[in-house]
């Protein structure tokens, strides 16, 4: 079976500003509480791929190279997106 991978790409709050123009609107508190459910969405819906495409591994693509062991991204393999 071939096997073949997804990344979600991710910023690490408290390391990198998160939904910085949600942020502008309501408040930095309201903004990292939209994007931690989002990110836990998105993981459950990753996990939820084994189930239909064993074969598709999931990553988490993090954005800051000081937050890679960072323990919010656990869950799944992980790769620095690099700058830019």
């Amino acid at each position: 079976m071939n096997k073949a991978a997804i990344c979600a790409f991710v910023k690490t709050p408290g390391v990198s500003p998160v939904k910085s123009r949600l942020a502008a609107a309501c408040g930095v508190n309201k903004a990292e509480s939209f994007y931690f459910a989002s990110v836990n969405d998105t993981e459950n819906l990753l996990r939820s791929l084994k189930d239909i495409a064993p074969e598709i591994i999931p990553w988490w693509a993090v954005a800051e190279e000081e937050a890679h062991n960072n323990s919010l991204w656990a869950s799944f393999q992980k790769i620095e997106q690099g700058p830019g």
